[in-house]
């Protein structure tokens, strides 16, 4: 079997969980019986996904062009970068929102960062936070409430240095009082104790945020005791943050002024020149960013894109919730993979005929 039809029949099988190894492996033990079966049952699937592919879903040729020209790329090179990663999206729980960040990173790959961005955290190490068990939790909520995770962690990495646990309780290990709290350094003051009055609690209201995975506005009641928890502590914060980056109509330097100083305070400082909270505060989460754009969900079917190099947006429209599988299936219509195995006579079908052969 040759090496281009291993490679061929490994991008059409890496969804369905057939390995590049094993198709190797196939090879030099002359298709062994646990490649025949194996292929067939694969080939058996993918006859029946594209037998029952609905008519009514835009196909992925058609919706990567309509996404090209919101993001202003090449269709056709687009299509080619899609083909190049189409495994990194198997266990998408939301394709088309994944596809629109996979088409930013081929956008902005070969874009240098602006000056003052990143030069205290790399990309490699935001990949290796990513990757820990807290980084895939705040992940999921960074999904959940449309935020993009390179800004929270960069804003976490001057808020806490991503250490949590050094910022709970009441006092820290030197007996100093916390008046921040968490990973995401929420401000004590915000929140009522056990003490509070009804009408101190009632002065609090709790903080909200548009969860776009139930279509439903979430709500966090402003106790204190709930801050010490680390799953309560990034909602807050990505609630806190949506909401500065909203009034400030998604002007990153500005969101992040209000975060650090509140409305008031922000304005002060920008306006007049008067200190509250860091006055350095933007360009310290900015030496922490580590891409040079930002993708924030603003709509139930919208997704905005911010080039950090000039401020530009760009509004990526974001299609009905449909499973990788079926989009897939666009991919191996596209690719024209299996028309090509059966003109070189390399189809599943015909390997497993002649294997059987073989056999006998």
């Amino acid at each position: 079997m040759k090496r281009k039809h291993l490679r061929l029949l490994s991008a059409i099988l890496c969804g369905a969980g057939v390995t590049s190894a094993t198709l190797v492996h196939a090879e030099e033990n002359n298709y062994d019986s646990y490649f025949v079966d194996s292929a067939l049952e694969q080939g058996q699937l993918l006859q029946e996904m594209l037998s029952t592919l609905k008519a009514n879903y835009m196909t992925l040729e058609t919706y990567v062009s309509m996404l090209s020209g919101q993001l202003e790329i090449d269709p056709e090179e687009a299509m080619h970068y899609i083909s190049e990663h189409i495994s990194t999206l198997k266990d998408s729980d939301h394709f088309t929102k994944d596809l629109i960040i996979l088409l930013c990173q081929y956008k902005f790959q070969d874009t240098e960062l602006p000056q003052g961005m990143g030069t205290n955290w790399s990309l490699e190490g935001y990949q290796n936070y990513l990757n820990t068990e807290e980084g895939q939790r705040q992940l999921q909520y960074c999904k959940m409430y449309g935020m993009d995770p390179h800004l929270l962690f960069a804003l976490e990495k001057v808020e806490s240095n991503l250490d949590h646990e050094r910022y709970v309780g009441t006092y820290d290990d030197y007996g100093n009082y916390l008046y921040a709290v968490g990973i995401t350094q929420q401000e004590r003051s915000n929140f009522y104790n056990e003490n509070a009055t009804e009408e101190e609690i009632a002065s609090k209201k709790p903080r909200t945020g548009y969860n776009y995975q139930t279509s439903q506005i979430d709500s966090i009641p402003l106790n204190e005791d709930l801050l010490d928890d680390f799953d309560t502590n990034v909602r807050l914060g990505i609630m806190e943050l949506n909401n500065a980056l909203n009034i400030s109509d998604y002007d990153i330097s500005y969101a992040l002024d209000i975060y650090n100083k509140g409305k008031v305070g922000a304005d002060r400082f920008r306006n007049d020149g008067i200190v509250s909270g860091n006055p350095n505060y933007v360009s310290d989460v900015y030496e922490n960013l580590v891409v040079p754009y930002l993708t924030f969900q603003t709509d139930s079917d919208k997704i905005t894109v911010i080039d950090m190099t000039n401020g530009n947006r760009y509004q990526c429209i974001i299609y009905p919730e449909i499973s990788f599988d079926e989009f897939y299936e666009q991919y191996i219509l596209f690719t024209n993979s299996l028309q090509q195995m059966e003109s070189d006579e390399m189809t599943m079908s015909v390997q497993a005929g002649k294997v059987y052969q073989k056999r006998r």
